[in-house]
């Protein structure tokens, strides 16, 4: 009886070829050295994994594939007819954090794989086929669980490593602390779930990771890299590579905010570049947004909101742990609107970001 390892690097997982499982160990790999770290056989579990991704055809990611193992129903998956599947409803039990980090793992130990592509869908690898074809045994470690109190900040983030973002929380706020700056100025977020989705452990990964440029890169990357290289020592996970099509920077949306930014170039009041586009204000402000994001130098002082309601706007942003508007708004009332509110964070962003240097 051989013993096969999948990949290289730390924490590999064994699969174990025959039917009865073995103790032997290379005694070398980072996975051999820490027997510490517990070992569940997750023959069963990979196997009803890789069949729901073959029987809906190998077409979607790894939230929908973790709904369609959990047998929730949506419109997309009664659409599809995916409900009437052998694997609908095989794994209900199994929170969606879980089973999403348990995909992530046979991603990471090459039996599934994703595609580079905006919105990644997961493919069987040979190496997977192989597995479905043979008995083998398959031992993976145990994933650490996630504070029940955190909860995914989108759909598109949901399959991101619930346990891993919430260290990476952590270390944000212990950073945020030392620098008396709200948490998200070091990190948003949306940065936060990348690096527990793709989890990078080099220099040159963590900048394909958005929202970290290479100001953030050389004060707070050293630390974050820290804690991405430790979990994936503990728990297994490997980088997941992205194409240079998929980090490249974005390109502004079409021609639709390069109208818009034309007019704000123009030193047009909102209200009139929405009446001239034939757009609501608050569309125009979501344009503005984009617009910032992509070109952070873009003057727009002449819309800077006046300095008493900024101020008050600027404190509730300070007080958050976010940039969400929700909470403000309630906080504030009906002392301003959602648009003056999102008008005022642009500024918020741009002075928190200059005058901490980040």
């Amino acid at each position: 009886m051989r013993t096969l390892f999948l990949g290289r690097g730390q924490a590999q997982a064994l699969l174990f070829i025959g039917e009865q499982q073995t103790q032997e160990q290379c005694g070398n790999c980072d996975f051999c050295l820490q027997p510490e770290i517990p070992k569940t056989d997750s023959t069963d579990l990979a196997r009803t994994i890789l069949a729901a991704v073959q029987q809906t055809g190998q077409r979607f990611g790894i939230s929908y594939i973790a709904a369609v193992l959990r047998g929730k129903l949506s419109d997309r998956i009664n659409r599809a007819g995916h409900h009437n599947l052998a694997c609908f409803g095989a794994l209900p039990d199994l929170a969606q954090s879980k089973l999403v980090a348990k995909i992530r793992q046979l991603i990471a130990h090459e039996l599934l794989e994703q595609t580079a592509s905006q919105y990644p869908v997961l493919l069987i690898t040979a190496q997977g086929r192989d597995f479905l074809d043979q008995s083998q045994t398959l031992l993976l470690p145990e994933m650490p669980s996630a504070p029940k109190s955190i909860t995914s900040t989108g759909a598109k983030e949901e399959a991101s490593d619930p346990a891993l973002f919430e260290q990476l929380r952590q270390l944000r706020k212990t950073l945020a602390d030392q620098k008396r700056v709200p948490p998200y100025i070091i990190f948003g977020d949306r940065t936060l779930h990348q690096m527990a989705t793709y989890f990078p452990q080099t220099p040159a990964a963590l900048l394909k990771i958005s929202g970290v440029g290479q100001q953030k890169m050389a004060e707070f990357g050293e630390a974050f890299l820290k804690i991405i290289k430790q979990y994936a020592k503990q728990t297994g996970v490997q980088e997941v590579r992205r194409s240079q099509t998929e980090t490249a920077p974005p390109a502004l949306l079409g021609a639709t905010y390069l109208q818009t930014r034309e007019l704000v170039l123009q030193a047009l009041p909102l209200e009139q570049i929405a009446k001239q586009r034939g757009y609501a204000l608050g569309t125009i402000i979501a344009h503005l947004e984009k617009i910032a994001e992509q070109e952070p130098d873009l003057d727009i002082e002449y819309l800077r909101p006046d300095a008493t309601q900024l101020q008050t706007i600027n404190d509730c942003f300070l007080d958050s742990t976010d940039l969400k508007l929700a909470p403000v708004k309630q906080r504030l009332g009906d002392r301003f609107s959602y648009d003056e509110i999102r008008l005022a964070r642009l500024f918020v962003i741009k002075e928190a970001t200059s005058t901490k240097s980040l």
